[in-house]
């Protein structure tokens, strides 16, 4: 309970529930943080709720898009993104996103601004020196690193004053004046939080920092990262503060060679900083944070390569610098959703790339579903595939998008009872159906009256039966609102078809590998 946690924690966790949107972020991440990749279908609930979330959707993209992926061609999907990455990566990034934006958002203190800026700088060496390194993964690193010192995030955000007493103290009192304020340490206090937050356990087990005396022993996987995101935030400190620049530079060193047992940077820490600054600026287009010509980016500038140091480092951009953000024009609205004929497209690509290598036909079925959801309109869309029954007339809920789950369970298991309804011609008949005015009694009629009960009486529906052969396999429904009129265009449909197309090629593939292959 909130009584029993010390003072300076009860009264942030009380900023916290009465600040604005942040209960109903912290919902979300309570959501996707209590999915398990043990569920069957925890990988489509995941999806589902990032897609529902379109600047979500296009900043977990980019940052999938990024060169450590690069081998695989453009991402342009979630599901392949859980493919590629792992369910459990996508968890932490995703979660961490929402958090990281819902701070960026509102930053309109100095204070606060200069504690994002730095948490992401920070991030960004963390990725680096996890390349360099080879024993931690590079995008771990980058969110673990990111939300290491969540408590200096919420501290500037939501208790300000608090805040600045800590940081005006000497920076050897700082923790003896935290504890003083607040009954706890700074990153005690964070760690608290993520709890009362349900963050990912592996997050906030990063989170811990190993003390000194133990980096002599062999350390887990999570102290690995903890290890790594305290070497990476203790080197951004060292970068960003004022001082001689030389004698910063031999503190570097000293920190690097502390942790380099479990961290080994064979081209030294001076390579990596170097590599790491250089990405700063054109990483953070991500994040939309503004950091050119800040006083953050004036004083990591030295650090970087030559002609990073010729200009961002110039008297002008010092000049420039303020503990503000920079006027780098970022929108801060996301951009409007792409063409239906456009994210098709890119799904077609996805799905050809796809088949070029080892895949199942559960990952295709999700992303051609996933294609046709965004294409329509999320939030507006209901795609759902149905599986045939070999053996039996009965078609089964398998994979959707856009549904609950007592919508799910309507759909669970269907009986195909010859033509007596749109669902059972379409697969028995291997018949397209488009209804565009199902108030027409004779059409109403052609529905299963608990589909009615609905309310898709005023919607379009698409029924596209997928057959392989004379074989029926299953059938692709599409629920649309009408609003998204526009895009059942003659050719949006011409493009699920090819959708469609793809998935009987992805069968027919697998039919002549044969089973096991």
């Amino acid at each position: 309970m909130v009584y029993d946690l010390p003072s300076g924690v009860a009264r942030l966790l009380t900023a916290i529930r009465q600040g604005g949107d942040f209960p109903a972020m912290a919902h979300t991440v309570d959501a996707i943080s209590r999915l398990t990749s043990a569920e069957s279908t925890s990988s489509q609930e995941l999806a589902n709720t990032i897609l529902h979330d379109y600047g979500l959707t296009q900043k977990l993209l980019r940052m999938v898009n990024s060169l450590a992926y690069s081998q695989y061609g453009e991402v342009t999907t979630v599901t392949r993104a859980v493919m590629l990455m792992g369910f459990e990566r996508i968890r932490s990034m995703t979660t961490s996103l929402i958090m990281f934006e819902h701070f960026r958002k509102q930053a309109k203190s100095p204070a606060l601004t200069e504690v994002l800026n730095k948490a992401f700088c920070s991030a960004v060496l963390g990725r680096s020196i996890a390349q360099a390194s080879g024993v931690v993964d590079a995008e771990e690193a980058f969110i673990s690193t990111l939300y290491h010192r969540l408590g200096n995030v919420l501290l500037a955000f939501y208790l300000p004053a608090d805040y600045s007493a800590i940081q005006a103290a000497p920076e050897g009192e700082r923790a003896r004046k935290a504890v003083e304020l607040l009954g706890v340490t700074v990153d005690a206090l964070g760690g608290l939080v993520a709890d009362e937050l349900r963050l990912p356990e592996r997050l906030r087990q990063t989170m811990i920092p190993v003390p000194p005396d133990d980096l002599g022993r062999p350390l887990a996987a999570s102290e690995r990262l903890s290890c790594l995101a305290s070497m990476s935030n203790a080197i951004t400190d060292l970068m960003t503060a004022p001082g001689d620049f030389e004698a910063r530079r031999g503190e570097i060193e000293r920190v690097a060679g502390m942790y380099g047992e479990h961290l080994p940077l064979k081209d030294g820490v001076t390579k990596v900083i170097s590599s790491a600054v250089s990405e700063v600026k054109s990483s953070s287009a991500t994040f939309h944070l503004r950091v050119r010509g800040s006083k953050l980016m004036a004083r990591l500038s030295p650090w970087g390569p030559a002609d990073a140091q010729g200009r961002t480092g110039s008297p002008a951009a010092a000049a420039l610098g303020a503990d503000v953000l920079a006027d780098e024009d970022f929108d801060e609205e996301a951009p409007p959703p792409d063409p239906p004929e456009k994210i098709l497209t890119q799904g077609l690509r996805e799905v050809t790339s796809l088949l070029v290598g080892d895949y199942s036909l559960d990952d295709v079925l999700r992303i051609v579903l996933e294609t046709m959801y965004r294409a329509l309109g999320v939030d507006r869309t209901k795609v759902i595939f149905l599986l045939k029954d070999p053996s039996a007339p009965v078609a089964r809920f398998r994979f959707g998008f856009g549904h609950s789950a007592a919508e799910a369970t309507l759909w669970a298991e269907l009986r195909i009872s010859g033509t007596d309804d749109f669902i059972s011609q379409a697969i028995t008949l291997d018949k397209d159906i488009f209804v565009r005015n199902a108030r027409i009694p004779s059409v109403a009629q052609a529905l299963p009256k608990w589909l009615v009960r609905q309310g898709v009486l005023d919607r379009h529906m698409l029924l596209l039966p997928l057959t392989v052969g004379s074989r029926p396999l299953g059938l692709f429904f599409i629920d649309v609102d009408k609003q998204s009129g526009p895009a059942t265009t003659p050719a949006v449909i011409d493009y699920f078809k090819l959708l469609r197309g793809q998935v009987v090629v992805a069968i027919e593939r697998r039919a002549k590998r044969g089973p096991g292959q």
